[in-house]
C-alpha cells in the first residue's frame, strides 16, 4: 500500500474509533494510571478493564475511576491497536502492520524498516501527550502509575514537561492498589 493511503486510512479509523475508547479524566485526581490501548472489552464496557484493581470492591480500574474522581485513566492510544471483533474489515491492512508493533514492536519505537509505522508512532505519542497535558498531571504533584511495557515505553518518549509528579511502573498481569500503596 502507498504510504499516503495507508496514513489516510489511519485517520479515518481514528476518526471513527477514537470516542469509542475514552479516557476517564477528573480534574481533582491525585492517581492517573496510564495503560495502553483499549480492547474489544473496553470498548463494550466503556472504560478500561486493566487488571489493576481493588480487592476490597473487586472494581477494575476502570470501574474505580468512574466512581472515585481520585483515580483517572489514560490509554496511550486512544484506539485499539489490535485487531477487535467487530472491527470494520477496511481496517484490516492497518492491523496487518500494527498488531507486531503492540506485542513487541514498540522496543523499536522510531525505528521501524516500515517509515508508516514510524510516523504512525509519532502521531500517537504527540496524541497522548496532548491529552496528558490537558488532563492536568504534569503541573500538580501527583502519582502516575504507568501499566505494562507498551505504555512504559510511550510515556519515557514524553520530554519538554516538567513533571512533579511520582512515577510508577507496573509490569506484573495484574496487581492490587494495596501493592502500589495507593488506598
Amino acid at each position: 500500500m502507498y504510504s499516503n493511503q495507508w496514513l489516510n486510512l489511519c485517520r479515518f479509523y481514528f476518526a471513527e474509533y477514537k470516542k469509542k475508547g475514552s479516557d476517564i479524566i477528573h480534574p481533582e485526581s491525585d492517581v492517573y494510571f496510564i495503560v495502553d490501548a483499549p480492547t474489544d472489552v473496553e470498548l463494550e464496557v466503556g472504560h478500561a478493564a486493566a487488571t489493576i484493581f481493588d480487592a476490597g470492591s473487586k472494581k477494575s480500574l476502570g470501574e474505580l475511576a468512574k466512581t472515585n474522581t481520585r483515580f483517572s485513566v489514560l490509554n496511550v492510544c486512544s484506539v485499539p491497536l489490535q485487531e477487535t471483533t467487530n472491527l470494520d474489515g477496511k481496517y484490516k491492512v492497518l492491523f496487518d502492520l500494527l498488531t507486531p508493533m503492540v506485542k513487541e514492536g514498540y522496543a523499536q519505537f522510531g525505528e521501524h524498516e516500515n517509515e508508516d509505522v514510524n510516523k504512525f508512532e509519532k502521531a500517537v505519542l504527540y496524541d497522548f501527550k496532548n491529552r496528558l497535558m490537558k488532563a492536568g498531571c504534569f503541573n500538580k504533584p501527583c502519582k502516575v502509575v504507568v501499566y505494562g511495557e507498551f505504555a512504559k515505553t510511550y510515556f519515557e518518549k514524553i520530554d519538554d514537561v516538567n513533571m512533579e509528579c511520582e512515577v510508577l511502573y507496573v509490569t506484573s498481569d495484574s496487581c492490587d492498589l494495596k501493592e502500589l500503596n495507593i488506598e
